[in-house]
């Protein structure tokens, strides 16, 4: 609300953690929401729901971060040789990010240019503080990151159909290696390191495009439902099936593909 951040956060589906009536209690102008399945099991004593909310230098700050740091367990034994009290509430990567980010100096941009630096893996970054927003995406373009604007507000996701389903017009992509701070006075950009698109090579997950995107959504500057078609069609023309009479997609996401290769 421009002086304090709210947290909530629970696990089940969306509309379990969020009813009309907690929505109603989340006052303010920015947020920040994020969406996970655990891919490795989680441990039930720690609440590793995202985002986190750590105070650094005074100013309350929320991460939510998209990808995973291959690194993690040697960041976690340097944080805590640095300083033997160190707590970690969670055992998440995303908390250790969010401690490095603390342990820096400086302004938040140059807090985080320092915290990543070591880091290994990929990340995509929302963070909120009381009167700025921030959008980091990692020098690979990993994973992806959008940017839509409307009516003088600006809109990161994940991709694009997150945007159209709020009917905001799409912009662009976050550059990989950007971080972008959103404030009153409107977009500033920032390099995590000097031109890392020019230096670091690019890394796009070949399965956002195949599984985890919607197909109404255009990623890495392709559309969704398109490259999968396309896929199907490579995939009949070197496994042909000529005497098949139906094709079927499995999972939902195969469907396009399925009509590819029909």
């Amino acid at each position: 609300d421009g002086a304090h951040l709210y947290r909530h956060a629970g696990a089940g589906i969306v509309q379990e953690v969020f009813p009309q009536l907690t929505l109603d209690r989340l006052h303010g102008r920015s947020a920040v929401l994020h969406l996970r399945y655990s891919t490795v099991a989680d441990n039930p004593d720690r609440d590793n729901t995202q985002p986190i909310v750590l105070t650094i230098a005074g100013s309350e700050v929320a991460i939510a971060h998209n990808g995973n740091l291959t690194n993690v367990a040697e960041l976690r034994a340097d944080l805590r040789a640095q300083d033997p009290n160190t707590v970690f509430k969670t055992s998440t990567d995303t908390e250790v990010l969010l401690h490095r980010i603390a342990r820096s100096a400086g302004t938040m941009v140059e807090r985080i240019q320092q915290a990543v630096r070591g880091v290994q893996g990929t990340y995509a970054l929302i963070l909120l503080l009381p009167d700025k927003m921030i959008a980091v995406r990692d020098p690979s373009g990993n994973r992806p990151l959008v940017l839509g604007q409307r009516d003088g507000a600006s809109y990161f996701a994940s991709e694009t159909s997150a945007l159209l389903q709020v009917e905001v017009p799409y912009i662009r992509e976050v550059s990989p290696g950007k971080i972008l701070v959103i404030d009153k006075d409107g977009e500033k950009s920032h390099w995590i390191t000097p031109a890392p698109h020019e230096k670091v090579p690019k890394a796009f997950d070949i399965f956002e495009l195949l599984y985890y995107a919607l197909p109404s959504s255009t990623m890495f500057g392709i559309s969704v439902s398109h490259y999968r078609q396309y896929l199907g069609e490579m995939l009949e023309r070197y496994h042909p099936v000529p005497e098949a009479d139906i094709v079927v997609g499995v999972p939902d996401s195969a469907l396009a593909i399925a009509e590819g290769f029909a």
